[in-house]
């Protein structure tokens, strides 16, 4: 478990660099290549796989802790808004780490998800999957798109080989809610909001 835990946080930074490289406009709302990006690394690792797509939703909280709203992309079932993976145990996302990027209002920094699927999912956190792409299935899409997206798992590839050691990740990891307390404990705003957020929220009114 505990080299699973470092290959997932290895692949966490890799992927995020290379987003970055590639993709320096816009790279926080590439999830579908961060998805794959994942898989591939995680594959290459011998650990099982499988990319989600559907729609998610996460908390926001502005960096005067004035504003708080849940964020993210949902379009329904005909077109998958975003894409995140889930091995055996954990959801791995960056997509709501990246939200404050495309907030209409200046927000604090959110974690990076790797969440311990044996706890069901905070209120402040929901993902609603439509589709699931099992192990090796090739992306159908444009050619574009396809020869991008190539470009952008070699990419991976060649940084993963040049990596030494274990990166710091730009961000805290929500693995469950003791991660989510203790980062409240050192003032982290953003968890003190979600535990706020949790007690004051009734699952029964979110959009799923």
């Amino acid at each position: 478990h505990m080299r699973t835990d470092s290959i997932i946080n290895r692949s966490i930074v890799i992927i995020h660099r290379t987003l970055q490289s590639i993709f320096p406009k816009d790279y926080y709302s590439r999830c579908m290549y961060a998805a794959f990006g994942m898989q591939k690394l995680l594959i290459d690792a011998g650990e099982a796989v499988n990319i989600l797509g559907g729609d998610f939703l996460a908390l926001v909280v502005s960096q005067d802790g004035q504003r708080t709203n849940l964020q993210g992309f949902g379009l329904g079932e005909q077109q998958h808004s975003h894409y995140w993976i889930e091995t055996d145990d954990v959801i791995v996302d960056l997509g709501p780490f990246y939200l404050r990027q495309s907030s209409s209002f200046k927000a604090a920094r959110i974690p990076i998800i790797k969440w311990e699927k044996s706890h069901s999912l905070p209120v402040f956190l929901r993902y609603q999957q439509h589709v699931r792409y099992d192990q090796g299935v090739m992306l159908n899409s444009s050619l574009e798109i396809e020869e991008r997206m190539d470009t952008f798992l070699e990419a991976c590839t060649h940084r993963a080989a040049r990596l030494k050691g274990q990166p710091k990740l730009p961000s805290w990891l929500l693995t469950d809610l003791s991660s989510l307390i203790s980062a409240a404990n050192k003032n982290d705003i953003w968890a003190q909001h979600a535990i706020r957020f949790s007690q004051e929220t009734k699952e029964d009114n979110l959009p799923f």
